[in-house]
């Protein structure tokens, strides 16, 4: 990697032989430069593209594209970043493989023509796999991700509240997240997608723009910076499942948890659920937790059920309910396994049901990995 004489303040390690990288680049766009003209030779930039790839439906229309009076203009139609088209405009930085990143920009000036979709993007270079950060002025989708994985577009994620003008795109691990800001000092989260396909691959990282249409759109972005920095190992986290918000009685005082699973169980049980009031209600979450670890150590690492670095299940943990005992909680019965909405594997399981050695709680966490797979 050469050093760039744009704006830019770079730190490599060098260890036998460029063993180790981190950098952080930065533009003002103060320094005025023609994309169109003269690509990106001469900038912190490794690439400019349009009309980028095959099967694109339309062919994006460039006008401007250019840093003067301290922004990046970006004036274009018909480009398009969706469902497999890869004819928008993006110019963009190299993040190697094995690396994450936070990138942040402002668009500083943008026109409400229909369809006006500009922001930050990473994408596997020479693919149709990328994440975007939208930034999107019509139909109250304001700040919101946009995830394609081989040509298939997913946009069910949620949107802010409002167009804010200060962007972030995080990637830790497989784990993307988009954050707003009004000020550009303090960042709220708004959402997030987990992309296994894009952990140890080159990505291509910038600012992307396009119409979908005839319509004409005007962008202009300010003080763009990609802070890149070696994959770390990646440390599991509890899933909040939306279900838990009706009850107020789950809680973190009344769980424990592991390395890959979580436990919460209810009032009946109190802070020790091995001196619960009644009898069939106790069990000891150290000694469950160890038997589940146990039989996830069997079926992942000895069977090779799943691959725990991939997706979902490298983020969070698997959940286990106890069931009847809540006092107002809506979980009973013997034993279920399944999941909680579609992000990770969960089971629901009587107390007595968890004795170790217990065949139930092994049973239950087989129809945990099997929803798991699908996920």
């Amino acid at each position: 990697m050469c050093l760039r004489n744009m704006s830019v303040i770079i730190t490599i390690l060098f260890v036998l032989g460029c063993s180790s990288f981190g950098a952080v680049y930065t533009d003002t766009f103060d320094v005025d430069h023609n994309y169109l003209a003269g690509g990106t030779s001469g900038t912190v930039w490794d690439g400019f593209v349009y009309n980028d790839g095959t099967g694109a439906t339309q062919n994006a229309v460039v006008s401007v594209a250019a840093a003067t009076g301290g922004g990046l203009n970006l004036k274009s139609r018909n480009g398009n970043w969706e469902q497999g088209d890869d004819d928008g405009v993006l110019l963009y930085i190299d993040v190697p493989a094995g690396h994450d990143f936070v990138a942040e920009v402002y668009v500083s000036g943008y026109t409400y023509v229909n369809y006006h979709d500009v922001g930050l993007m990473a994408r596997v270079a020479g693919t149709k796999d990328y994440v975007m950060h939208r930034h999107f002025g019509a139909f109250g989708i304001n700040n919101r991700i946009r995830s394609t994985n081989d040509g298939i577009t997913d946009n069910n994620f949620p949107s802010s509240a409002t167009l804010s003008p200060y962007l972030q795109l995080e990637k830790a691990g497989p784990l993307f997240t988009i954050r707003v800001s009004s000020d550009g000092i303090t960042y709220t989260p708004v959402g997030s997608v987990s992309r296994g396909d894009m952990i140890g691959v080159p990505l291509q990282v910038g600012l992307y723009q396009a119409t979908f249409s005839n319509n004409t759109g005007n962008v202009k972005f300010d003080d763009f910076s990609i802070d890149i920095y070696e994959e770390g190992p990646i440390e599991k986290t509890t899933y909040w499942p939306n279900d838990f918000n009706n009850y107020p009685e789950v809680t973190a005082e009344l769980s424990a948890e592991s390395d890959n699973f979580v436990i919460y169980w209810g009032e009946k049980c109190g802070l020790d659920p091995t001196t619960a009031s009644e009898p069939w209600l106790r069990f000891n979450p150290s000694d469950v937790l160890a038997m589940l670890e146990g039989f996830y150590d069997t079926y992942i690492n000895q069977l090779g059920f799943l691959d725990d670095s991939l997706g979902n299940i490298s983020l969070y943990k698997f959940i286990l309910v106890m069931n009847d005992t809540w006092n107002n909680g809506n979980w009973g019965g013997w034993a279920f396994g399944a999941h909680y909405d579609n992000v990770i594997g969960a089971m629901w399981i009587h107390p007595a049901g968890c004795q170790p050695p217990s065949g139930v709680v092994a049973h239950e966490f087989a129809h945990a990995l099997q929803c798991q797979s699908f996920i």
